[in-house]
């Protein structure tokens, strides 16, 4: 009988310390897996670190093309202010903070591309790749130059005291006695009006019996006359909002009556005025 219940009492013991030994094994396990994930997001945050900090990831190999000095010059600077910037504690001067997209959208901002591409390249590399819209008119105010695309947008300001020089555009630029206020790049420089007149005379009035248009000046004051400085001291002034090719070619008959260098005003349906150009000469001195 004793015998039989001290059987029993060790069997019942057994069982407490096979199932602690269970227990163990899983903890052990637990714990196991536990220490391998930690490793393994060590692993992957010290790589993160890497790639986003390390030196050799930053974005320092950069390449622009397609743009004159000034262009890149700009793209430049626009760039490096955004290299600086972070996001999220990513830096963007890292190969994975850098986004093309957020450069393209930035560079509109600054300055005025037909086109442009951005690509980026592992481990460092950023390559540009823009055109610059095209310039076609130089306007001179008192206040700075503005070069303006063919839609009377403006690409450049230089602002008067600016150690930049002006790109120089072929045909006659645009003189103005007053300042002007840019509103930003690829924004409406001038009036609609005056810049459809604008247009009107460069197309029709580039050259006259075989002179040079050289300037057109233009006073906000009197916003319908323009005066066009031709080559051999020639000035006609003709109204904006009339007819410019058939002013022009009354022009052109009071140019073979009466000579060159004389002040031709064409802006009366009835009448053409011609006078010396004393007074207008000097109006108009150092327009280029």
């Amino acid at each position: 009988m004793r015998r039989h219940l001290a059987h029993n009492l060790r069997y019942v013991e057994k069982k407490p310390r096979s199932t602690n030994l269970l227990g163990r094994t899983f903890r052990s396990l637990y714990h196991k897996e536990t220490i391998e994930v930690i490793f393994l997001c060590a692993i992957v945050a010290s790589n993160a670190w890497l790639i986003t900090h390390h030196a050799y990831f930053q974005m320092n190999d950069i390449s622009i093309t397609g743009l004159d000095t000034y262009a890149s010059a700009e793209v430049q600077t626009s760039l490096t202010d955004y290299l600086h910037k972070t996001h999220f504690g990513i830096p963007h001067a890292s190969f994975i903070g850098f986004t093309p997209t957020e450069v393209i959208d930035q560079l509109h901002g600054i300055v005025a591309l037909d086109t442009i591409t951005v690509v980026k390249k592992f481990p460092h590399t950023i390559q540009i790749n823009a055109a610059e819209t095209p310039m076609r008119i130089r306007i001179n105010a008192i206040n700075g130059t503005a070069l303006v695309s063919a839609d009377g947008l403006l690409v450049r300001w230089y602002p008067t005291g600016s150690t930049e020089q002006p790109v120089v555009i072929e045909g006659p630029s645009m003189q103005i006695n007053s300042a002007i206020t840019p509103q930003g790049i690829l924004q409406p420089i001038l009036e609609p009006q005056v810049h459809a007149a604008v247009v009107a005379i460069r197309a029709n009035g580039a050259s006259l019996n075989g002179f040079k248009l050289q300037s057109i000046l233009y006073d906000p004051i009197d916003d319908d006359r323009f005066v066009l400085q031709y080559e051999q001291g020639t000035q006609v002034i003709v109204s904006g909002s009339a007819n410019i090719s058939v002013q022009l070619q009354k022009a052109i008959a009071a140019i073979q009556k009466t000579g060159v260098g004389k002040k031709i005003d064409v802006r009366f349906a009835d009448k053409v005025f011609v006078s010396p150009t004393v007074t207008a000469t000097t109006t108009v001195a150092g327009v280029k």
